[in-house]
């Protein structure tokens, strides 16, 4: 996406939000395949 460059303020308050929803996606994500990979392979000592 294109924002113009007086929109700044903007720019920055929708990147901090993309970067924290995709950082929430990424970790709830996986977390459930490190969570599906454990009880597959029975390893439990993985974080």
């Amino acid at each position: 996406m294109f924002y113009p460059l007086q929109d700044s303020d903007f720019l920055s308050f929708q990147n901090t939000f993309d970067l924290f929803f995709y950082t929430l996606s990424t970790f709830s994500t996986s977390a459930r395949l490190s969570q599906n990979t454990d009880v597959f392979y029975g390893n439990h000592s993985r974080k």
